[in-house]
């Protein structure tokens, strides 16, 4: 960003005969200005923030409305209405209620009311586990009145199991698990065969693989697989066409065959987890409540202020004030006609006064301290800069340079080498002439004939320039 309208002073340098005139022409016009402006005045915005009326130091960014804020206050009526037979006065249902006495839970889901509170829950149903130590085989028929029990395996969670065969008249009964299928153990219609376990299990863990054979082939066979408590029977009948070097192999699942008859159900309202139940179902059940509310009507709690938003509480569309969003412009007041003579200097003092702390405003410059002349400095505060002009007049033009390189050295040597081709006489001539200059601006004048008289200086300043080309 650029502001003001006043520039540094631009150095003459006069050459020929023809100058002399413009240099006397101009001396005059300054001579007779009265009050130079040796300083201009930037400004640069800062944050935005909302007044009613803005200063001359803010800038207008928007303008909005902030409203009167409120919240609501309840007067309640004296009595509980069940829902829709509140008073008219009272328009507003509360959260506050009394609740009749809840219903039994039932399968049957409620006709629904308005204001009636339905549950409902689920309901899980178990059974208790049957254990066993012991299985038995009989009402065997078979050809030759013997069933052929090539293999008997017994799986608890499918691994195998290990059981004692006992039967009182059977025929190589060590033969019935051996794990060879060619064996044969025999088992009379009239037997029965018991499987014993060493110790108790659970009956729906069970299974069983049986390989029977039948040496004559096409007769009816049949046997029942039951326990002690009957509360398993697992009945077979089949008709075998099979020899005696091969056997039918028949599978069973026990839980498939428990009797349903002697399962007592157990129910619950979450789901147990233990290993002497077994999980048949889910169904649900419902109650119901019905309620009584208490009613209200609104009244409003207003703040003192205005605003934009306020959270927790109503806008009143009908109460508002104008604010304006604007933001502070902050002011640079920098120095005009800056000349520096030395190999030392600090463009901050440059700076007369500021709203910004020096420290959060960079300068960027090309000033050659090695050549006079009319260099431009740029002033820098966040994202806007500032242009302002400086004069390098050094009656000796000496180089102030630490070497650290031989290219920094080789930089020096090329840049005495130029000004060893400057005219000696132009620097105390504009020297002179800047002396005068400044001697002049301390007097006073209007500030309309300095503008005219400004103008017309800096026209024959730039023919001047022009001219010494």
């Amino acid at each position: 960003m650029k502001g003001g309208d006043n520039y540094a002073v631009v150095i003459l340098n006069k050459k020929g005969g023809d100058m002399k005139k413009i240099k006397i022409i101009i001396l005059i016009l300054i001579a007779i200005c009265p009050n130079i402006v040796n300083a201009s005045t930037y400004y640069i915005s800062g944050d935005s923030y909302y007044v009613e009326t803005p200063n001359n130091n803010e800038e207008v960014l928007e303008e909005e409305k902030h409203y009167r804020f409120y919240k609501e206050t309840k007067d309640y009526s004296e009595d509980y209405y069940i829902e829709g037979t509140n008073p008219k006065e009272y328009p507003y249902q509360s959260d506050q209620y009394k609740k009749t006495e809840e219903s039994m839970y039932s399968k049957e889901y409620p006709e629904e009311l308005p204001g009636r509170i339905i549950k409902s829950r689920d309901i899980y149903v178990y059974k208790k586990r049957i254990k066993v130590n012991k299985l038995n085989i009989s009402n065997i028929i078979s050809s030759l009145n013997t069933l052929h029990i090539n293999e008997l395996i017994i799986y608890n969670n499918n691994n195998k199991f290990t059981y004692t065969p006992i039967c009182l008249s059977c025929i190589n009964i060590n033969n019935i698990n051996d794990n060879n299928k060619e064996t044969l153990f025999k088992i009379s219609n009239n037997d029965t065969l018991s499987l014993e376990f060493n110790n108790d299990v659970y009956l729906d863990d069970l299974s069983i693989d049986l390989y029977i054979s039948d040496p004559i082939g096409s007769d009816i066979t049949s046997f029942h697989i039951t326990t002690d408590n009957n509360t398993l029977d697992v009945f077979t009948e089949m008709t075998l066409y099979t020899k005696e070097q091969n056997s039918y192999k028949l599978s069973f699942d026990l839980k498939d065959y428990i009797k349903e008859e002697k399962e007592e159900k157990y129910y619950y309202e979450t789901p147990i987890d233990n290993e002497e139940y077994i999980y048949l179902n889910t169904y649900k059940e419902y109650s119901y409540q019905d309620i009584k509310y208490l009613y209200y009507k609104i009244g409003k709690d207003y703040l003192d202020d205005y605003y934009k938003e306020k959270k927790g509480y109503i806008k009143d569309e009908t109460q508002y004030k104008r604010y304006y969003k604007v933001r502070y412009l902050n002011k640079i007041i920098l120095k005009e006609n800056y000349v520096i003579t030395s190999p030392y200097y600090n463009l901050y003092d440059m700076i007369e006064d500021s709203t910004i702390e020096k420290e959060n405003i960079k300068i960027q410059s090309n000033i050659d301290i090695t050549n006079n002349g009319l260099y431009k400095v740029t002033f820098i505060y966040n994202n806007y800069s500032i242009d302002q002009y400086v004069i390098v007049d050094r009656e000796e033009q000496v180089e102030s340079i630490v070497f650290t390189s031989r290219s920094n050295m080789k930089k020096a040597k090329k840049v005495e080498s130029k000004k060893k081709e400057l005219p000696k006489t132009t620097n105390n001539k504009n020297k002179s002439i800047l002396n005068i200059l400044f001697t002049f601006l301390k007097l006073k004048m209007s500030k309309e004939t300095f503008d005219k008289l400004c103008r017309i200086g800096i026209f024959f300043l730039n023919i001047n320039l022009y001219l010494s080309r």
